[in-house]
């Protein structure tokens, strides 16, 4: 692990005869592109690569979907482009952590990552992908759909939240802040996420109540609608979960937009006017 060095360069072709390699640490150095071939095909047991704030720049290294062992992939925080990697459960089965926030890729978010039965977080946030969330996120394998983090904030994502998402009983975080989603969120959403913490829905186009019943086995701690379309009053079962509520504190923060939602229990109200998002 050589984490917060002043490593540079690439990486060169001999670090490919470290086949027992499990964990290369690089984050917060200098490394640059390109990946040699060799290297990397090297790699049959890495399963943790943490590349994070380096300064990676062009094209997503394809060959790093490649790797069969990999668990965890951390490239945040550089300057890769082109489209959504192509990680699939065929070639790293046992992928359980992709961050790839703060880049500069676009297009659509391909399926096959959400087909790897073992992804556990996936964080996209602060990139340029658009088109709609794939359908088969949260889908049933047979269990319980291991997903716990999405967070695809601050992209330029359109249409509704898919049915499947509602069926990911292990989601804690979720977070879809500051995008073009539109639509209304299904009255189930507290009931069947009952294990969610953080639900960040705000600056989007969502419309229509807000779900009024929270599951008696609530673990929310932060929910976030301001910059939204939403009507209607904020429930008792909601408020009671709020600092100002009757029950133990819980729901510490809870934000919309007080002048389309009345709400007793907010612990900030945001304000009705959407700032202007990327690429619009």
């Amino acid at each position: 692990v050589l984490n917060n060095n002043k490593v540079q360069g690439t990486i060169p072709p001999c670090f490919g005869r470290f086949s027992k390699l499990g964990i290369l640490g690089l984050t917060s150095n200098s490394i640059d592109l390109p990946f040699p071939d060799e290297a990397v095909e090297g790699w049959t047991n890495l399963k943790i690569l943490l590349l994070a704030q380096n300064l990676l720049q062009g094209s997503f290294p394809q060959s790093l979907t490649k790797l069969p062992a990999l668990e965890e992939l951390q490239i945040d925080s550089n300057s890769l482009t082109g489209t959504f990697p192509a990680f699939n459960r065929d070639d790293t089965p046992k992928l359980e952590r992709l961050n790839l926030a703060n880049n500069g890729l676009k297009g659509t978010i391909s399926s096959d990552i959400f087909d790897i039965e073992t992804l556990v977080q996936l964080n996209i946030t602060t990139n340029f992908f658009n088109g709609s969330l794939p359908a088969n996120i949260g889908q049933d394998f047979g269990d319980v759909n291991p997903l716990q983090v999405l967070d695809v904030g601050m992209n330029d994502l359109t249409g509704e939240i898919p049915e499947s998402i509602y069926n990911a009983s292990n989601m804690v975080n979720l977070v879809l802040s500051s995008n073009n989603f539109t639509g209304q969120i299904r009255s189930d959403i507290f009931t069947n996420l009952f294990q969610l913490k953080i639900l960040a829905l705000d600056n989007n186009g969502f419309s229509g109540p807000v779900p009024e019943t929270l599951s008696p086995l609530s673990q929310l701690t932060t929910l976030a609608l301001q910059k939204n379309d939403f009507v209607g009053v904020i429930s008792d079962s909601i408020c009671n979960a709020t600092v100002k509520g009757n029950t133990p504190i819980q729901l510490m923060s809870l934000t919309i937009d007080c002048e389309e939602v009345t709400c007793e229990c907010c612990t900030n109200c945001g304000t009705t006017t959407k700032p202007r998002l990327r690429g619009s």
